[in-house]
């Protein structure tokens, strides 16, 4: 998906894998991130030019989603720790956040309203 081709599979002892790749350097950017995600932090990436190579057409661009509010208020710190499980928070507790507002980036590749502003019953 980012215009890459696997060259090589093969066991890497400890139960890992190691893949290799030949991906065109603009189909690295911002992929650092989007890997550790993938890999829950396990995953070592490491970057080596090879060759110039002719252009592989357009790279897609985001992959998530973002989390909505669907409220206006205060964020609250109980809800922030239960909606955590669904992507990255960007509001913190006591933020002030309206209705519609981005809070967060999901996890999955649709957006998601969600109410930060739910207290513990």
């Amino acid at each position: 998906f980012r215009k890459g081709e696997v060259t090589d599979m093969r066991p890497s002892g400890s139960g890992r894998t190691r893949l290799t790749f030949l991906v065109p350097s603009r189909g690295l950017i911002g992929y650092q991130g989007e890997f550790l995600t993938d890999s829950r932090g396990t995953g070592i990436i490491n970057r080596l030019f090879h060759s110039y190579a002719p252009h592989k057409g357009s790279i897609s661009g985001r992959r998530n989603g973002v989390l909505i509010s669907t409220d206006k208020g205060e964020a609250v710190a109980y809800a922030i720790f239960n909606l955590q499980d669904r992507g990255i928070m960007f509001v913190k507790p006591q933020d002030k956040v309206y209705c519609g507002m981005i809070v967060g980036q999901h996890s999955r590749d649709n957006d998601l309203e969600i109410n930060v502003l739910k207290g513990k019953q």
